[in-house]
C-alpha cells in the first residue's frame, strides 16, 4: 500500500501545495498550506495511534489529511469537492485497495461540512482539520478580520485522551477575548467537530480555555 510519506515527497503534491502556501498568503484569512498539512496529519496519527487502530487505518488516515486541502489549487469555494476530483485522479493508479480509497475520498469530500462521517477516517480528518485552529494559521489578511483574528492569542491547542474521555484544550494569552472569538462563525464549527467525533467514538467531551472549562452561549 502506498504510504503517506511517498505522496508527500511526490513533486506534483509537493508543488501544487508550494502553490497553495503562497496564494493562502495573499487571498485567504487561514493558510491552508504545508504548515496546515502536516499539523493535521500529526493530529490525526497521534489520535488513531492512542485509539489503537491498525496501521493500514492510521495510514488511511495520514493520506486522507494530505489530501484533503489539495483542491485549494483551484481556490476555497467548493475546494473540498476539487479535493476529492484531484485525489481520486490521482490515487487511481496508485497500490491501495478499493475499500481504503473510498475510505479516504469519502473523508476528503465531507471535511468541510461533517454531516455524512462514514468512517473513523472520515470523524479524525474533520476533527483534526478544525482544531488546527490557532495563531500559526493566521496569514497577514488574517490579522486584519475582526474576532477570526483572535486565533492570534491561542498559542497551541492539546488534545489528551484519556480512557473514554476527550479533553481540548485552548492555550491562549490573556489577549483573548473570549465573547470576540464566539462571535466568529468558524467557532461553532469547532465545537461541532470535536462533539460529533465524540460521539462517533462514544467518548465524553471537555474543552477548555486553559484550565476553565469553554461552553459556547
Amino acid at each position: 500500500m502506498i504510504t503517506c510519506d511517498q505522496i508527500k515527497n511526490d513533486p506534483y503534491i509537493v508543488d501544487i501545495y508550494n502553490e497553495i502556501e503562497r496564494n493562502s498568503i495573499k487571498e485567504l484569512w487561514a493558510t491552508h498550506g504545508w504548515s496546515h498539512i502536516l499539523k493535521v496529519i500529526n493530529t490525526v496519527e497521534t489520535v488513531l495511534k492512542q485509539l489503537k487502530f491498525n496501521e493500514e487505518i492510521i495510514e488511511c488516515g495520514k493520506i486522507a489529511a494530505l489530501l484533503h486541502d489539495v483542491g485549494c489549487i483551484k481556490g476555497k469555494d467548493n475546494h473540498e469537492i476539487e479535493s476529492y476530483n484531484i485525489a481520486n485522479k490521482y490515487l487511481s493508479d496508485k497500490d491501495i485497495s478499493d475499500e481504503y480509497k473510498k475510505m479516504i475520498l469519502d473523508a476528503i469530500i465531507d471535511h468541510s461540512e461533517g454531516e455524512n462521517i462514514s468512517s473513523i477516517v472520515g470523524a479524525t480528518l474533520i476533527f483534526a482539520d478544525k482544531i488546527d485552529y490557532d495563531k500559526n494559521r493566521l496569514t497577514p489578511i488574517g490579522y486584519q478580520i475582526e474576532n477570526f483574528n483572535q486565533i492570534q492569542y491561542i498559542d497551541y491547542i492539546d488534545v489528551m485522551l484519556c480512557d473514554n474521555n476527550l479533553t481540548v484544550k485552548f492555550i491562549v494569552s490573556n489577549m483573548f477575548d473570549k465573547s470576540s472569538m464566539e462571535k466568529y462563525y468558524f467557532t461553532p464549527k469547532v465545537f461541532k467537530a470535536i462533539y460529533n467525533f465524540s460521539a462517533y467514538l462514544k467518548l465524553k467531551p471537555c474543552i477548555k480555555l486553559n484550565n476553565d472549562e469553554w461552553k459556547l452561549y
